[in-house]
């Protein structure tokens, strides 16, 4: 990805069982965009929707998202690359409370 402006990290806050758009991804298009879940305590869900289609509402929707484990170069991140998406991005975690443990940063 040359040539490519990656957007400041973002820590948006998912309350509890509660699918929440992740406002800080903007459903504009973008070259790249990175999920990660930096508490090995929760696991979130995230799901791509369609721009302004319902968002989800099971609590098995969407992919799960774990934490990287120690020594872990691949596991805890979602990686979008070399696609141009307008999607919505939905969140969930069921980990009891408001968690700001997932970061959001796309390539513009």
């Amino acid at each position: 990805m040359d040539n490519v402006i990656r957007t400041a990290v973002r820590t948006p806050t998912i309350p509890t069982a509660t699918w929440t758009k992740i406002s800080a991804a903007k459903p504009t298009s973008r070259r790249g965009l990175w999920i990660w879940n930096e508490d090995a305590a929760n696991t979130y869900r995230v799901a791509f929707v369609r721009p302004n289609a319902a968002a989800p509402s099971a609590a098995t929707d969407g992919m799960p998202l774990r934490a990287k484990a120690t020594g872990d170069v691949a596991g805890g991140t979602l990686e979008e690359l070399e696609h141009i998406t307008v999607a919505d991005i939905y969140a969930y975690q069921a980990s009891g409370g408001s968690l700001e443990t997932l970061h959001i940063q796309e390539a513009v």
